[in-house]
């Protein structure tokens, strides 16, 4: 009886431990992509499951550099809970681990696909950068140029200190123009740390990120 008793208790243990594995395992089913893994210019296909029969979605980019893309049109809804989308990388993008992440509005679930890009064949670069004048001193204006963006996309922008500290720069929503161009002006304060700069300026959707360096002296 005992053993009988002992045999019942270790596959209740199995079954258990069986039932709380399982949904872990088919969570990781709920999503995928292809290719994992491509340089810049690949296009990225994702899918995911799980979600709300029709439900409303939002769907986003982490970049590796901590920014947040938002892409194409963030009002899709779920068909029969599954949603499928594809992102074309950009040669000029931070090269790394993304993350593409969906979210249920009404079901609150949430998806997040990692898949990696890498360096473009033959190192291409996109446009050029420029800041007039490239050194300066407290007091001064700089003017920044950067082009190699997508024509018309907002350009979210900020400025890297010589100790490594972020400083936000005003709120106006600045877009590339036409020909992808981007342009901005900074008049450096008083008690600015002194040393090399970077103003920063990344594409809100095409997430191509151009990095132009001046001295403040």
């Amino acid at each position: 009886m005992k053993r009988i008793m002992s045999l019942c208790t270790a596959v209740w243990l199995l079954v258990s431990i069986v039932a709380v594995s399982f949904p872990s395992v088919a969570a990781a089913q709920d999503q995928s992509v292809n290719p994992p893994s491509g340089p810049a210019g690949t296009t990225f296909t994702f899918q995911v499951s799980g979600l709300d029969s029709g439900e409303l979605v939002g769907y986003w980019l982490n970049a590796p550099n901590g920014t947040v893309l938002a892409i194409g049109d963030n009002s899709t809804h779920a068909r029969k809970g599954r949603f499928t989308f594809s992102w074309t990388s950009h040669v000029g993008i931070p090269v790394g681990m993304w993350q593409f992440v969906v979210e249920g509005v009404s079901s609150g679930a949430q998806r997040v696909v990692p898949f990696e890009v890498t360096e473009p064949q033959g190192g291409t670069t996109v446009g050029s950068t420029s800041a007039i004048p490239p050194t300066g001193t407290v007091g001064t204006t700089f003017t920044f140029y950067a082009t190699g963006f997508t024509g018309g996309e907002r350009i979210g922008y900020w400025l890297n200190a010589p100790n490594g500290t972020i400083v936000s720069l005003d709120n106006v929503q600045h877009r590339a123009d036409s020909n992808g161009a981007f342009s901005t002006t900074w008049t450096v304060p008083g008690g600015a740390a002194l040393g090399t700069w970077q103003l920063v300026a990344q594409g809100t959707s095409s997430g191509i990120v151009q990095v132009v360096t001046f001295t403040v002296g």
